[in-house]
Order: C-alpha cells, then structure tokens, then sequence
C-alpha cells in the first residue's frame, strides 16, 4: 500500500502537486492518501461556507482515474465522516479541540466533544477507530 501526504495548506493541492500524485499513482493498486482537506463533498454547513478545497473537483476527477483503490484521511470539517465514491472512501476525522454540528441549518460549534482516529495499517488492510470524549 502506497502512502502518500498532500499539502493543502494553501487551500488546494495546486497543479504541480496534483502532477505528482498522478505519477505516484500510476501503476499503485491500493494507496493511503493523507491530507488535511476533503476531497468528496459534505452536506454540512462548512462545506457551504466555501471552506472546502478550491481544487477539490479536479483533485476528485483525478483520483476517480485511477485505477487504484484510495482510502483518504482528512479532517479540516471538525467532524466525523465516512464517504464513498468510485475507487475512493474518505474518512473525515474529528478534531482534538471541537466539533461542527454536521447536521445543521447554520455554522454551530460542539465545545463538549472532542476525539482521534486511529489507523492500524499494513500492506493489504486498513482498520480505523474513532475516539470521541466528551466534557462532563
């Protein structure tokens, strides 16, 4: 299993990056893709507020290319997520500090939860479990 980390610190993978992982890609059966932005789209008041990737439809064209099974492991949404489509299943992952209310008609911040993911990963297989805590 390939695994490959993106910077999306400016709000995009960009061209050069994306042309790299099209040649990171090639020829790869399964790959573990880390970064810090979604790639599939959320019905969520964050994802309406232009938080999302500017580049995400071209990231998600090239990836759905591939012929490669994709896991991606993301956060930025401050929530808990897991999405398919195609070749990809993307997993969104709660943040340490707060949550976004996923299922709202406005922005809303949960102060009272907070949790990890865990990823056990070999060659073949990735097991993922999600920790969430919350303040008593």
């Amino acid at each position: 299993m390939k695994r490959i980390f993106l910077d999306t610190s400016d709000n995009a993978v960009g061209d050069g990056q994306s042309k790299w992982l099209a040649r990171e890609l090639k020829g790869v059966k399964r790959a573990a893709i880390f970064l810090h932005h979604p790639i599939l789209p959320l019905d969520t008041p964050i994802d309406r507020t232009g938080a999302a990737l500017r580049d995400r439809d071209e990231v998600r064209s090239l990836l759905i290319g591939m012929d490669c099974r994709i896991s991606l492991f993301c956060g930025h949404y401050h929530m808990i997520d897991e999405a398919r489509e195609a070749n990809i299943r993307q997993y969104v992952s709660p943040a340490v500090s707060y949550q976004i209310v996923k299922h709202s008609e406005r922005l809303e911040a949960d102060t009272g939860t907070f949790g990890y993911r865990i990823l056990e990963m070999d060659e073949e297989e990735i097991k993922t479990q999600v920790v969430l805590f919350s303040k008593t």
